[in-house]
């Protein structure tokens, strides 16, 4: 389960951002409320390259940063083997 990604560069993100997704202990509903022009859709712009590749957005106001997208997931314990 995806619970939250770091945007860097993408879109208005300038600059390393973490959008949290989820509320891990209460995990029932998720939802990104904001105002017109908060960024709504960048988060799922930015979600949509993470898991298709689709076509990347860059922030033009920092060229010199390299921008990525990176999800970070739950996971339980014991689905993680070590051998």
């Amino acid at each position: 389960m995806i619970i939250g990604c770091f945007i860097n560069n993408f879109k208005s993100y300038s600059s390393s951002d973490y959008v949290n997704l989820a509320n891990i202990s209460k995990i029932k509903f998720s939802a990104i409320i904001g105002n017109n022009g908060a960024g709504k859709s960048t988060i799922l712009e930015a979600l949509n390259y993470f898991f298709k590749q689709s076509d990347w957005i860059e922030n033009n106001e920092n060229q010199r940063v390299e921008g990525y997208v990176s999800g970070v997931f739950k996971i339980k314990k014991t689905v993680l083997t070590f051998g």
